[in-house]
């Protein structure tokens, strides 16, 4: 069984990679040397990772060459498609043959690479905000509001939450992601969920953990423009569902 935060953020372990990634260069790189060892892998989880982590090295070098030429806050359009496409891998394990049992131990390598290209992403969000306010274009604001829902930089998320939450209640941004930053945020410092839209995996079973009433829920909804009802997230989560 996965660990309760395994899906919501990336995991700190120490030491070195079972399979490290290459830089383009064919060098180790220090991006792909931020896990611990895990036991020894059945030959069908082994094989699923080598391609996963070969994948990732080459998106990532992807990123690279396509941020070529780049300036400003178009650096956050090839950053967040290497974040979209890593965490692909996540759901492409879960429908894999990579035995249950052994799942756990490869997302601990995958998101270990994951929040290494987190890290790098969040410099780059940081280095490219607007002096005020927040993204005019809507493609870059998806795109930079992503980066800083994955960040490990509870500081920047706060600013970003900050810069969001005047957009998104005048309807000029995307309430639904301000609901997931929000409650991110609540949840990482142990308060209850306002929106209700990050399951966590408690105790065998997704769970939104504690939220207020589903009319309470609904309400705080509808004033930042969400329409999606709480019935509809608890299915599209699988809440309630083993983990």
């Amino acid at each position: 069984m996965a660990s309760p935060r395994i899906w919501q953020h990336a995991i700190v372990l120490t030491g070195a990679l079972l399979l490290t990634p290459l830089s383009p260069d064919g060098s180790r790189s220090a991006w792909g040397q931020a896990a611990s060892s895990v036991p020894a892998l059945s030959p069908v989880a082994a094989s699923w990772l080598e391609k996963w982590q070969l994948e990732a090295s080459e998106a990532r070098a992807t990123r690279a060459k396509t941020e070529v030429g780049l300036t400003g806050f178009n650096r956050l359009v090839p950053a967040a498609a290497l974040d979209r496409r890593l965490r692909e891998g996540v759901t492409e394990l879960m429908k894999s043959d990579v035995p249950p049992t052994e799942r756990g131990q490869v997302l601990r390598v995958m998101f270990a690479v994951i929040s290494a290209v987190d890290r790098e992403n969040t410099e780059i969000l940081r280095a490219n905000l607007p002096a005020t306010g927040w993204f005019v274009d809507t493609a870059i604001a998806s795109d930079a509001w992503l980066i800083a829902q994955h960040s490990s930089d509870r500081e920047l998320q706060k600013e970003v939450l900050g810069r969001l939450e005047r957009t998104a209640r005048a309807g000029a941004f995307n309430g639904w992601e301000y609901a997931r930053l929000y409650d991110r945020l609540e949840m990482f410092q142990g308060r209850p969920q306002r929106y209700g839209s990050q399951a966590r995996c408690i105790s065998g079973t997704w769970s939104f953990g504690e939220v207020p009433s589903e009319q309470e829920v609904e309400r705080q909804r509808a004033v930042i423009g969400w329409t999606e009802s709480l019935e509809q997230t608890k299915m599209r989560l699988n809440i309630g569902a083993p983990c």
